[in-house]
């Protein structure tokens, strides 16, 4: 069997993506070798594609940079003659890569006895999601054009939302009540706070039409880092 191998080098000394060929043929492969067989004719999920996420801190100083360099280092990552990504996690509200803690629906003193079932105060960042967020995904998406995909994916709920009433995660940072029930009142809440966000991002004049294909409902649920959602304690059927 005969493959081809590309490598693409970038260095401080200048290169910008120097592509090295070389041939590689199985033919002469020891007969000790482990080997991997692929039947192609086998196929389970489908890869939308690779790329990165677009945090507030990666987003900040995106938008941070010269206007000349912001252009070189998004063609290297979205550009046809780059990397060539095609799709890209979006952090609703803020995460462990942010530039400060917030929820799409911070009700103002926020306490034991706050709560917002109506998401009155649902509303984007102005800084980390609308001077930094959307025009780094504007951006992307003139770089890649319409093959960028996007997926959200939130890191907490609010803070008025969970047991221990913090945005951060801890030991107790659990939604409220149950998911099915009497109380389940608040996870009713976290659900309309998804369909919020996908109306928000069509209705807001800056976003446009972002590429989203889809939502996560959480990140990382095992581990407890700042601002781990931790929430989904139970398994949800269905």
């Amino acid at each position: 069997m005969f493959l081809i191998i590309l490598i693409f080098l970038s260095s401080l000394s200048g290169q910008r993506f120097h592509t090295e060929q070389f041939d590689l043929t199985t033919d002469s492969a020891n007969s000790n070798d482990i080997v991997i067989t692929i039947d192609s004719s086998i196929k389970y999920q489908q890869i939308h594609g690779f790329g990165g996420a677009f945090t507030g801190t990666a987003s900040y100083n995106i938008m941070k940079l010269a206007n000349g360099s912001r252009i070189n280092l998004m063609n290297s990552y979205f550009g046809q003659t780059g990397n060539g990504y095609t799709t890209c996690r979006v952090t609703l509200a803020a995460s462990d890569f942010s530039i400060k803690g917030y929820s799409y629906d911070d009700c103002p003193g926020v306490s034991q006895n706050c709560t917002d079932f109506n998401l009155t105060y649902f509303k984007l960042d102005e800084l980390e999601d609308i001077a930094y967020k959307i025009p780094a995904i504007q951006l992307a998406q003139s770089f890649a054009g319409n093959n960028l995909k996007l997926f959200g994916s939130p890191w907490s709920p609010p803070a008025w939302m969970k047991n221990n009433t913090n945005i951060s995660g801890q030991s107790d940072a659990v939604i409220r009540g149950s998911f099915a029930g009497n109380d389940s009142a608040y996870w009713n809440t976290y659900a309309n706070y998804f369909y919020r966000y996908s109306l928000i991002k069509r209705l807001h004049h800056l976003l446009m039409e972002l590429p989203f294909i889809g939502m996560m409902m959480y990140n990382l649920k095992s581990t407890i880092p700042f601002l781990s959602i931790y929430t989904l304690n139970i398994r949800i059927n269905g």
